[in-house]
């Protein structure tokens, strides 16, 4: 008779234990799983966020370039101005001579 009750005591023991281990390995998997979702999260926007600032990079103007390069072309366009003034001021002061 010990032995009968004894396996009926097992039968209720695992039947109140085994709902209780398995809502804590659901809750440990819940948990888990949303840990893994928020990092999941974090990573996608990570990698959006690198794709914006190489598209900004992209976007932005040479920076190894000096200012000073700009002035070049500012003074050559300068130069030839004056120059072209400077012809067509001999041409017209030839013309009027003659």
């Amino acid at each position: 008779m010990t032995i009968h009750h004894e396996e009926k005591s097992v039968r209720v023991v695992i039947v109140i234990l085994i709902p209780a281990v398995l809502k804590a390995t659901v809750k440990e998997i819940d948990i888990e799983k949303q840990r893994l979702e928020q990092e999941i999260k974090n990573t996608e926007d990570h990698l959006k966020g690198l794709k914006n600032n190489k598209g900004n990079q992209k976007k932005q103007p040479n920076q190894t370039s000096s200012p000073k390069a700009g002035y070049g072309k500012i003074i050559l366009a300068g130069a030839v101005i004056f120059s072209v003034v400077i012809l067509a001021s001999i041409l017209i002061a030839r013309t009027r001579k003659k």
